[in-house]
């Protein structure tokens, strides 16, 4: 009875803030539809996080709550023009938006009525009447809702994926790495084999991303499981490609992030970013390469000093941050000086074996500081790293992630 009555207080003190602004603002208010006593489960704050990208730009100013009966935005929005048909156009277009309640208040404290009532989730009668009539359990209207909810987010990380591997697939010119028109520095590579190993590699992190976001195990134990799913990956990807090594790297990169995001996706309310998460799991991971030979990243370390991908990823790819604050990566122009920052300031292992001396590469990395952003420039730079059989594949991991982000950001309003 005390959750009843904390829950009917909290609808009240929601009703009450309306008031409050009512006479200067039209108002939004956006609410995950939840079931039950506990209306506070991650999956409202994920639906809120959705929906946020798509009422903001509608409003002046925007209040945050947490309640009793679910976390809620209100939104304050111009009085000039009523915003109930928009709203609803959201809620029926989104595959989510059965899920969400967005509610319109314009020169009273009413809710503008929609035009069709609901439906219930789980079948086709109204959802007011299954309520009323109890049709359904609680728990399998929320587990009905859980389930498209992590449907969606499945479905969302693998078409991100793809798009931003292609995306750097695509990108041409590319300095001795692979595109649509050229080998570039790779005789055992072509266009259609990193198709077959992105195809191969990419089911592998969405099993990341769906025992992260269901796990109850701690940080360091998501990171050796995510590990061994890195390693399935690799064996499908060399399955595909005939033993040929195309995205090894980025495996290990890309399924950090994802796992990072959904650890941020289970613990939405944390201030830490997935950029902490990456750091929490891999604390300590360079070490690593002090020990034994068996790769060419340990004997760039013992030999250089040469810390890799395992350092930028202890560091939290400060130079994704970087990269996803700096460039924008919507035009080809943008990713590729995406790509000659990444070249210049990360230990790209890749272009260190194919140099074979740290001289060399020092060389090649002056050449990136001193280049002039032009056609001509870049095509000849381009010609030298094929003639000289350079290539930066760890660049281009760091290229894919940074898209990634990117994508993500566009999506859900948390902080990244």
């Amino acid at each position: 009875m005390e959750i009843i009555n904390n829950i009917l207080q909290a609808r009240e003190e929601k009703s009450n803030l309306i008031k409050q602004y009512i006479n200067d603002y039209q108002i939004i208010t956006l609410k995950a539809n939840i079931v039950g006593e506990n209306k506070n489960i991650r999956e409202a704050y994920i639906l809120l996080s959705y929906f946020d990208k798509f009422i903001s730009s509608y409003c002046i100013k925007k209040i945050v709550k947490e309640s009793y009966d679910g976390p809620y935005i209100l939104y304050l929005c111009d009085k000039s023009k009523p915003l109930k048909q928009e709203m609803v156009l959201i809620e029926e277009k989104e595959e989510l938006g059965r899920f969400v309640d967005i509610d319109v208040y314009y020169n009273n404290t009413i809710s503008l009525n929609r035009n069709n009532l609901r439906k219930c989730y789980l079948c086709e009668k109204e959802a007011f009447v299954c309520g009323r009539e109890r049709n359904h359990t609680i728990d399998e209207l929320n587990k009905y809702l859980k389930n498209n909810v992590l449907s969606f987010l499945k479905n969302t990380i693998h078409q991100l994926c793809d798009e931003a591997i292609m995306a750097e697939l695509n990108l041409h010119p590319k300095f001795g790495l692979v595109t649509p028109l050229t080998n570039g520095s790779h005789k055992d590579m072509d266009y259609s084999l990193m198709i077959k190993a992105k195809e191969a590699i990419i089911p592998y992190f969405i099993q990341m991303f769906e025992e992260t976001y269901n796990s109850n195990k701690n940080i360091k134990e998501i990171f050796e499981n995510v590990r061994n799913i890195g390693i399935e990956a690799e064996k499908a990807m060399f399955s595909q490609t005939n033993g040929i090594n195309a995205y090894k790297g980025l495996i290990f990169a890309l399924g950090l992030v994802v796992t990072s995001i959904a650890i941020k996706l289970s613990n939405i309310k944390s201030n830490k970013t997935i950029f902490d998460y990456i750091k929490l799991m891999t604390q300590g991971i360079t070490q690593e390469l002090e020990n034994g030979n068996d790769t060419y990243g340990k004997y760039a370390f013992q030999k250089y000093k040469f810390r890799g991908a395992r350092y930028e990823a202890e560091q939290g790819f400060p130079s994704v941050l970087e990269v996803i604050n700096k460039y924008s990566l919507e035009d080809d122009q943008s990713k590729l000086k995406a790509l000659c920052y990444l070249i210049i300031n990360i230990e790209d292992t890749v272009l260190l074996k194919r140099c074979k001396t740290i001289e060399k590469y020092n060389e090649v990395i002056k050449k990136f500081k001193n280049l002039i952003f032009n056609t001509e420039e870049i095509n000849a730079l381009n010609d030298y790293c094929i003639s000289n059989n350079l290539s930066f594949g760890g660049a281009a991991d760091l290229l894919i992630v940074s898209a990634f982000i990117k994508s993500i950001k566009k999506i859900f309003n948390f902080s990244i």
